[in-house]
């Protein structure tokens, strides 16, 4: 709780936060290969503080899990869009 005189940072969109982290992850993968990509690295490129990668996903393996499905899903997409 915030103490009088003191203002409180305004919360963030959970889902936003991740899709952020998710997009510097992606790049930076791309750019640089999976052994270059760390929870520093994609919080130096998106501006946050390492801790807070982890605080989205646990580890960097639950990291590269939700980005590959993310991946998937959009290929899908792509997949069932030409179909029609």
């Amino acid at each position: 709780m915030a103490k009088a005189g003191e203002t409180r940072r305004p919360r963030t969109d959970k889902a936003k936060t991740q899709a952020v982290i998710l997009d510097a992850a992606e790049r930076l993968l791309v750019a640089e290969g999976y052994a270059a990509v760390s929870n520093r690295k994609i919080a130096q490129f998106c501006g946050l503080k390492p801790a807070l990668i982890l605080y989205h996903f646990k580890t960097m393996d639950d990291l590269f899990t939700t980005l590959y499905r993310r991946a998937a899903e959009r290929s899908l997409e792509r997949h069932a869009a030409a179909l029609v």
